[in-house]
């Protein structure tokens, strides 16, 4: 059932929520009230999508996209229990206040398990892995790890602007955020990749034959893509404007 939440001033000017847009920070409030007193609550695009009108679709499609950028964004954690799919809303006991605090019946996300469709902190994990890998990695492989996860979330980003550039629903599975990330790797920005999309989608919207085209196999394949940003003008990776 829902609840009566707060939200904090400092809500809007903190640097999660300022890099996800307007209706995917208005989503998370909602989350807010619809999660338990701990945070948690099922993860049901078309579910939410009911209780949030603003968001409504048949599909639940819109709301699965804002899920998936505030997944990314750090602003919640989408896992995969046994008992079903479900969301942990993240900092949620730093804007609430909550009087005779019930327990969850919601598995938390070290009672799960991590699955191939959802990237997830590794600390959320398995914590016993966790500290036994933790022990055996040395200063080099937790870098590495660090940047394959911005790597991830900067992908993932790439996947939801194409989305609603384009009306859209690619969906972030391994096939397209490698694409993206092999870019990212060679040196290109996320602002890039951005503009590449902002600009190709105006060329090609409205070109029936071009229009099937606006797909990341196309958009960010390692030849495809270096021509594509060499017409923005640029004179190197991160000199565009």
């Amino acid at each position: 059932m829902p609840r009566i939440r707060t939200v904090k001033p400092d809500y809007f000017t903190s640097g999660k929520q300022l890099r996800v847009s307007c209706e995917a920070a208005f989503l998370n409030i909602c989350l807010w009230n619809y999660a338990d007193d701990e945070g948690r609550l099922v993860d049901d695009a078309m579910e939410i999508a009911a209780r949030c009108p603003r968001f409504f679709d048949v599909k639940g499609e819109k709301v699965e996209r804002l899920l998936v950028e505030l997944h990314a964004s750090r602003l919640i954690h989408r896992y995969e229990h046994k008992q079903g799919k479900f969301i942990q809303c993240h900092d949620f006991e730093n804007h609430q206040a909550i009087q005779k605090k019930k327990t969850s019946t919601i598995p938390t996300m070290s009672d799960g398990y991590c699955t191939d469709t959802v990237t997830l902190p590794e600390r959320y994990c398995n914590a016993t892995v966790g500290r036994k890998e933790g022990r055996k990695e040395g200063k080099e492989g937790k870098e590495r790890k660090g940047k394959e996860k911005t790597l991830s979330g900067d992908a993932r980003l790439i996947i939801t602007f194409l989305n609603e550039k384009t009306g859209k629903n690619y969906q972030p599975v391994k096939a397209n955020l490698d694409l993206i990330q092999a870019r990212l790797k060679e040196g290109f920005s996320v602002k890039q990749l951005k503009q590449v999309v902002a600009k190709k989608v105006r060329e090609w919207k409205c070109n029936e034959k071009m229009a099937e085209y606006l797909r990341p196999k196309t958009l960010f394949n390692r030849t495809n893509f270096a021509n594509y940003a060499g017409e923005l003008g640029t004179k190197g990776p991160d000199d565009l404007s």
